[in-house]
Order: C-alpha cells, then structure tokens, then sequence
C-alpha cells in the first residue's frame, strides 16, 4: 500500500524479466534490476517523488551494469531452456505413473506366460487419471501455503492464480480421480485386492501434500512415493496373475503378493523395487531448485534438511543402488539375465545425472533440469527391462 499500484507493476515487471527470461541471474544483472526497481519504488512510498519513480523504472528497463541487452544474452536462452522443461513436465508425469501397471503386468507375464493387453491399456488409462488427480490438486494445495509462488508450471498459477484459478484446478482434479476410481473398480471386480492397494496408495498420495496431513512438509514424501509405486506394480501384478482365477478374499490377496515379494524368483520384488527407486530419485531430485522456496515456507525436505552437497550425495548413491540391485537380482534369478543389458544401457544417463547432482547441486536454475535427467533414465530403464521380462519368457 506504501508503494502504491504503479509501484507494484514495476517491480512485478523486473520479476518476470527474472524468473521467464534469465537462465542464471547471477550473469545477467537481472537481479540488480530487481533491487533497483524495490529501492526506487520503496523511495516513492516515502515521498520521493515522480522522479525517483521514473529512474527506478529506468534502472530496472536497462539493468545496473549492461543494460537490457546485457540480460538478453542470458535471457532469450533461459525462456528457451524453461518452456522446454515446462513443457515436459505433464509427459514425464504420465510416464512414471503408467510405469507400475506395465511393469506389474510384464513381470506377471514373465512368470504365468500371459498377458491380458485390453486390460493393461485399461490399467495405465486410470494409472493416468490418478497422476492427473494428484498433480492438478497438489498445485492447489500448494497454491494455499504459497511455496508454488515461483512455480511456473503450476496450473493454477498459469491460469491467474485467482481464487477461482485454483477451485477450477481442483473441480478437474477431482472429476479424473471419480472416473479413475470407476475404471479400476471394473477392471478389479473379480478380485478386489488390487483395488485395495490402489485404495492405499492413492490415501498416501492425498496425504503428502493435502490437509491436515502435508506429510511432505516432513520431508516424508520420498518414503511414500516408493511405497506408492512398489504397491502399483504389485497390484497390476495381482491383477494380471488372478485373471480368470476364482474369486478370493481381499486378505488372501494380500497373502498371495506378500508370498510373492518375498520370493524373488516370483518376478515381483526386483521389478517393483526398482520402478519405485527410479520414481523416488526423481521426485528427490525435484527439490534442489526449490530448496529457497521449501525451506522458507517450513517445507522440511531432504534437500532442506540435508543440505544440496548431502543431497546430491544421497542422489548419486541412488542412482549406484538401480545398477547394484539388477546384478543381485539376476544372481537371485529375480530378474533375468537380459535385465543386465538394460542396465548397461541406463548406465550412461543415470550416472551423467548423478554427476550433474554433485557439480551443480548449489546452482537452482542450473539443477531444476536435474528431474528429467533422471525422467529419462526411468524411461530408458523401463522400457528396456519390460523387453528383457517379456523376451526372456
């Protein structure tokens, strides 16, 4: 109010030409801009006159020490480099989700020699509908504390950020979990163990980010979204093994892929504890840009709680442990021997992303592609040790 309206517009125009424009704002004067813009408005609203506002106005256009132009050479990169990030974010979403049910029904296949591909397209439909679901509404539920005020590809912040940005957001979020639900409750009518899993894992998927809960403000998420994942994959395993099998009870259900995690040669523990490894790595590499953002809005993360160095220390050692877990699942005959080839072919992407993590771990606009590096090797990984299961029957 001390700044006045006009005041307000130009420092929100410095920050645009900050966060869209600048891909690292420690070379390109962009935040010297900013300070600038603050000061003179700040000088306005004590009395500083028409002039003090214009030459504020002026400094922010040309920047302190290499004027606009300066801030182009940074900047018409950075736009380039943050669509293209921005722009992968819904597809790496759709990916990683879908990955359970066709990594769950490819280990069934390996082992029963079957496989129900009507079903399996039914399966990643509402395995997307409930990434949709939890996406839309944790951009609302984040949108209520404020930590996405700088997130440029949340949704309710790129339709305005208004209070009905954000009912909107959740009204289409919770119309893709109603038809999810109803997709999987035909898909599991035979059995309703699968359903149960699912029940489990969409009630954590709520409850890391949704209130009262926000478990992932105690930096809780990485714990959930691999028991998330692991339970996905174990429930499209079910489904997929109880096709045509008379109907059980949900308890013996849940004894049968008990039984069959704790035998690895059931082709289950391997390919779900990697699916949900992979997933966790990229959920934990998504905090390092926002580590500022997380730990002043009281979001305890492991990135704020460990600090970037340790962080991306815990990252490497992730991505070493997807390599050490096929070799001891082959020599436990709980993958096949082809599952080596995928990890050799991994192999480069994850450890390129590792390496990024420890090299750049302190730089935020630098780390924030971090995440799709690891998307990438995920897709990689996935696709190459579905073949191994299905070519190694």
């Amino acid at each position: 109010e001390r700044v006045g309206k006009r005041g307000l517009e130009e420092v929100a125009l410095a920050v645009r030409l900050c966060s869209r424009r600048a891909l690292d704002c420690s070379v390109c004067a962009a935040r010297e801009r900013v300070c600038a813009c603050v000061r003179a408005c700040v000088r306005v609203g004590e009395g500083g006159g028409r002039g003090a506002r214009d030459a504020g106005r002026r400094r922010a256009t040309r920047g302190d020490g290499g004027g606009e132009k300066g801030a182009g050479r940074c900047g018409d990169e950075g736009g380039g480099a943050a669509a293209a990030v921005d722009a992968g974010d819904q597809g790496a979403d759709v990916h990683c989700r879908g990955e359970p049910d066709v990594g769950g029904l490819v280990a069934a296949y390996s082992r029963s020699g079957s496989m129900d591909v009507a079903m399996l397209a039914e399966l990643v439909l509402a395995a997307v509908g409930v990434i949709a679901w939890l996406n839309l509404s944790n951009d609302v539920f984040d949108s209520d504390t404020g930590i996405d005020a700088h997130k440029r590809e949340s949704v309710v912040n790129l339709l305005g950020g208004t209070r009905q940005a954000r009912n909107a957001t959740l009204a289409v979020a919770m119309s893709f979990l109603v038809a999810a639900a109803a997709a999987l409750a035909a898909i599991t009518a035979h059995d309703r163990t699968p359903l149960a899993l699912l029940a489990v894992s969409i009630a954590l998927g709520y409850a890391y980010q949704g209130p009262p809960f926000r478990l992932g403000y105690y930096g809780l998420g990485e714990p959930i979204t691999f028991a998330t994942w692991f339970a996905s994959t174990a429930a499209a395993y079910h489904v997929q093994l109880s096709r045509g099998a008379p109907s059980a009870s949900v308890r013996q259900g849940l004894d049968a892929v008990a039984a069959a995690t704790l035998d690895p040669r059931a082709m289950l523990l391997y390919p779900a504890t990697l699916v949900a490894l992979l997933t966790t790595l990229i959920l934990l590499a998504s905090h390092f840009h926002q580590v500022h953002d997380d730990a002043r809005a009281g979001k305890r993360s492991p990135v704020v709680r460990l600090g970037t160095r340790n962080a991306a220390r815990v990252v490497a050692a992730g991505a070493t442990l997807v390599e050490l877990l096929v070799l001891i699942g082959v020599a436990q005959r709980g993958l096949p021997p082809a599952a080596l080839a995928a990890a050799a072919l991994v192999a480069p992407t994850l450890f390129s992303a590792a390496r990024f993590a420890l090299a750049d771990h302190d730089k935020p606009e630098r780390i924030r592609t971090l995440k799709y590096r690891f998307v990438r090797a995920h897709f990689l990984f996935s696709v190459a040790l579905a073949a191994a299961l299905v070519f190694s029957r």
